[in-house]
């Protein structure tokens, strides 16, 4: 089973921070997933939250900021407070030359927001020249939609956060795969589980204990997102 970092938690660094995503202890994981958003001057940074004030300073959306603004806020976790918000094209160089898989998640907000963010972060990854070592995922199944539309064989991934409805398998079968809240996998019946098994990879996120690994890990699911990967890694190979 494949083992992601979310975030880059747990690698010793806050989340989605430089240190986070480059620390020589991804290698030992099948890569990284991260967020993508748009800063007010168009350019793509990594950044989970809509607004800051939970990683960094101040209490704006990103979308409002330009970047050299974002590079002016100090993170307040203590003892990490020369982290910045990292750019995705610095991170998309980076994770070329260390052979670094990333899953992606779109942060889309409005309609005019995710078609420019979609197609953005394409054009990104593909002049980074990072179109096999990226997945993309996102809420909204209409940024994915959009990714298709540029290239359909660009793998994308619905992250779901509530129980599935009988009309939403036709949409997922123009995925690659679903990423699941553990919450909701964990309510459904054994069948429920087959069937999404049997239409497409499923990955869960985001396991945050050892409990939940040991019973993902004997499981048909190809990959679980984790804010402990390397003790989830640590018992896989156990």
């Amino acid at each position: 089973m494949k083992i992601f970092a979310h975030r880059g938690n747990g690698l010793g660094f806050p989340e989605n921070t430089w240190g986070a995503l480059t620390t020589e202890q991804l290698k030992d994981l099948d890569g990284v997933e991260t967020d993508v958003q748009l800063t007010k001057d168009n350019i793509l940074v990594i950044h989970h939250d809509e607004k800051l004030g939970r990683i960094f300073e101040g209490n704006e959306p990103i979308r409002k900021l330009t970047f050299a603004q974002l590079q002016e806020r100090k993170c307040l976790v203590k003892g990490f407070e020369d982290q910045k918000i990292p750019t995705l094209e610095s991170y998309l160089n980076f994770a070329l030359e260390h052979e670094i898989f990333i899953h992606l998640e779109i942060k889309a907000y409005d309609y005019w927001h995710f078609q420019k963010l979609a197609k953005k972060t394409v054009q990104a990854v593909e002049q980074a020249k990072m179109q096999n070592l990226v997945s993309y995922s996102c809420f909204f199944y209409p940024v994915l939609l959009k990714i298709k539309s540029i290239n359909k064989n660009y793998p994308c991934n619905w992250l779901v956060e509530r129980k599935l409805r009988k009309l939403d398998f036709p949409f997922l079968k123009h995925m690659d795969g679903l990423h699941l809240d553990i919450h909701i996998w964990k309510k459904l019946s054994n069948e429920e589980r087959n069937t999404m098994l049997d239409i497409r990879s499923v990955r869960i996120w985001t396991v945050k204990t050892q409990e939940q690994a040991q019973e993902l890990l004997s499981s048909d699911i190809e990959a679980l997102i984790a804010n402990n990967p390397l003790e989830i890694l640590a018992m896989n190979k156990g």
